[in-house]
């Protein structure tokens, strides 16, 4: 039992709480926003090192990992890694296009206990969606696979990544995943130097966030609304409208980078996350030993010196360290941008 933050540290020092985990690159989409697309069908981890990573996870404590990275359902022996994932009782979420996942399908992944299933889901208009992940037919595909799941019991959530064509539909996904009978939505803004093009500005991010507050909160007993980012905190703070779920805001959108997270890519390599590109090391150089003495895990912990003296720091933590990564800078860049 966890008595004290003294008991919580210690904790996180032993391993992460959860791992996102991906058996292989290979993937049937050509998504302009993929972080993995250079590496795309070039690498997959063998049973044997995925039998290893499970145990030495197991070891270190961690509760949860998320298949992802590529499309797993691609990897031949995923229903034998998902036998042993559940074997070892972790919480196990599976992250997909959903193109391969057909009723059979669907009902294996029940049999195998699968805890819950994101299908990635950008438009919700059928022609938007496929023509920008580059598949024809993929949304049917996608959104009958969650028709699928959620008929017989799986629960399933929708991954919608924000870009400046999509963000004004962002009540309109969100209405379809409610529609399809989806427990979570998941919104992610882009954090790569892929397709900067895409990127939403200033004004279209502080509007789509308001959006989506305002979405969470009316529509908190129909579906659960995640963000994933540190600076929505302190962009809700001033208002009186939503006093009632900050709290709710500021526990899912702190940075998790080697903090509670831990990415272990197809190539056996180590990041503090799947958006993180500065790799910590490979798993034969020890997963705990790497978690442990990384020095570059140790500065992630660590408040960004730039932000030490920020009274809003205590709300999000010196902001996302993916998108500081990216733009070569100690803290988040977007601070002084955003939060007006």
């Amino acid at each position: 039992m966890i008595n004290s933050q003294n008991d919580f540290n210690k904790l996180l020092l032993q391993g992460p709480l959860q791992v996102f985990l991906g058996l292989t690159y290979n993937c049937n989409l050509k998504c302009p926003h993929c972080y993995a697309k250079n590496k795309k069908n070039k690498y997959s981890l063998t049973l044997n090192q995925i039998n290893k990573i499970l145990q030495d996870l197991t070891k270190m404590g961690v509760f949860k990992i998320v298949l992802s990275h590529g499309e797993n359902l691609l990897y031949p022996h995923f229903f034998k890694v998902l036998h042993n994932i559940k074997k070892y009782n972790f919480n196990c979420t599976l992250i997909s296009n959903g193109c391969l996942i057909n009723k059979d399908i669907a009902r294996k992944l029940k049999n195998y206990n699968i805890d819950k299933v994101f299908i990635s889901i950008d438009s919700a208009k059928a022609e938007k969606h496929d023509k920008y992940r580059g598949v024809s037919g993929l949304w049917n595909k996608a959104t009958n696979a969650l028709c699928f799941m959620n008929k017989i019991g799986i629960k399933t959530g929708c991954a919608t990544t924000l870009t400046n064509l999509n963000y004004q539909e962002v009540e309109d996904i969100v209405n379809l995943a409610i529609k399809i009978g989806c427990k979570e939505i998941s919104f992610l803004t882009l954090r790569t130097n892929q397709n900067i093009n895409l990127e939403l500005s200033n004004d279209q991010y502080r509007n789509v966030v308001n959006k989506i507050i305002f979405l969470k909160e009316r529509l908190k007993n129909k579906i659960n609304i995640l963000t994933h980012d540190p600076l929505i905190s302190i962009m809700v703070k001033n208002s009186n409208e939503y006093k009632d779920i900050w709290d709710r805001i500021i526990q899912e959108n702190q940075c998790g980078a080697g903090k509670y997270f831990l990415s272990i890519t197809p190539d056996g390599n180590m990041y503090p996350c799947n958006l993180l590109n500065n790799k910590l090391g490979n798993i034969n150089d020890g997963i705990s030993k790497i978690w442990q003495d990384s020095e570059e895990i140790k500065k992630l912990r660590e408040i960004p010196t730039k932000c030490s003296d920020c009274k809003l720091v205590d709300l999000c933590q010196g902001g996302c360290r993916a998108f500081a990564y990216y733009k070569k800078s100690n803290k988040d860049p977007r601070c002084k941008k955003l939060i007006i």
